[in-house]
């Protein structure tokens, strides 16, 4: 399976990129195609040392509207600022069969901690705001809203990125289409030491996001670094 991790230089590219290489050939997606390639090759070189003779899948490096195209599945590892721009610009290169992981999450930090940030969409025949979590916004954006599914949240970065760690955690995962939540669900897995969790549809995407910023005030005000979710 090829898998584009979009804007994947980052701790979150570099952890899936290592994890999923064994068996899969990963795409990992910048602005600038050079940096992507030099960002690649070192994550290849670490997977090699790591894997040696089990290593069965490849890392590459591409422009991120390349890597969207030739992808089976991709991952939205980019900010959330200029997202709605970015999903514009990949989308004349995807089709309605990939699936799109989504682990954004919208937050600021204020003097009070790391707060979630929303969309907020006015129903003017109500009257009021509407709510609506960053995998919504995409899958509006992308349609059909089936092949979108919001997962990946609560992992952390940096745990990911230490390739021979067991994280030991959960994740949780929800879509609207039954085959595409549970492919999500599927590659989650294959990280060891992680248990995909389905919560239901891509609406409870909100709850998600929500969760991963109480993750980064445990860090802020515990002191517990790199908190996971695992539920007993």
């Amino acid at each position: 399976m090829k898998i584009a991790l979009l804007g994947g230089t980052g701790k979150l590219g570099q952890g899936l990129a290592l994890r999923w290489c064994k068996t899969h050939d990963i795409l990992v997606g910048s602005r600038s195609t050079e940096k992507a390639k030099s960002v690649a090759n070192n994550y290849l070189q670490s997977a090699k040392e790591f894997y040696r003779k089990d290593l069965r899948g490849s890392i590459k490096g591409s422009e991120n509207l390349s890597a969207a195209t030739q992808a089976d599945v991709i991952v939205l590892s980019v900010p959330f600022e200029g997202l709605s721009d970015f999903l514009a610009s990949i989308k004349p290169r995807v089709s309605e069969e990939q699936l799109i992981l989504c682990p954004i999450v919208p937050m600021m930090k204020t003097n009070a901690g790391f707060i979630h940030t929303p969309f907020k969409l006015i129903e003017p025949s109500a009257g009021r705001f509407q709510i609506r979590s960053v995998a919504e916004a995409v899958a509006d954006q992308l349609p059909p809203r089936g092949r979108v599914v919001a997962a990946l949240h609560t992992l952390s970065s940096k745990k990911l990125a230490q390739i021979g760690r067991p994280l030991d955690c959960d994740s949780f995962v929800c879509g609207d289409d039954k085959s595409m939540t549970e492919q999500g669900s599927n590659l989650i897995v294959e990280i060891p030491g992680v248990r995909a969790i389905n919560i239901g549809p891509l609406s409870n995407a909100i709850q998600v996001e929500a969760a991963t910023v109480l993750l980064r005030n445990i860090t802020q005000f515990a002191g517990i670094r790199e908190p996971l979710i695992k539920i007993l």
